[in-house]
């Protein structure tokens, strides 16, 4: 596959790329273009390692699958990243970022 095929192959896939890591984006402290970086690096393994005669899986559901694997093994090697919980996030919402806490 020369360069101009691949781009535009790239080019067929932003809308899955976009939706993949907006779902990320909402859960992971990361910046979002941090987390889009991971996901174009995954959607270029897949597009080079992905053999149609030897998988059973079409290219999407691979380049879909080589992109959360991506994202998260990127999130995972950040030292930064805090999960937050649904209440947490809730909270600070309602509280315009501020979450009030108890000292004991």
């Amino acid at each position: 596959m020369n360069e101009k095929e691949r781009n535009e192959l790239a080019k067929q896939y932003v809308p899955l790329v976009k939706k993949i890591v907006n779902q990320f984006s909402k859960k992971c402290a990361l910046d979002y273009d941090e987390i889009e970086s991971f996901a174009w690096e995954g959607f270029t393994i897949a597009m080079n390692t992905y053999d149609p005669e030897k998988s059973k899986m079409t290219f999407t559901s691979f380049a879909g699958y080589g992109i959360r694997n991506a994202i998260l093994s990127g999130i995972s090697s950040t030292q930064s990243t805090i999960a937050v919980s649904y209440y947490i996030r809730k909270k600070m919402n309602e509280t315009g970022g501020v979450v009030p806490t108890t000292v004991s």
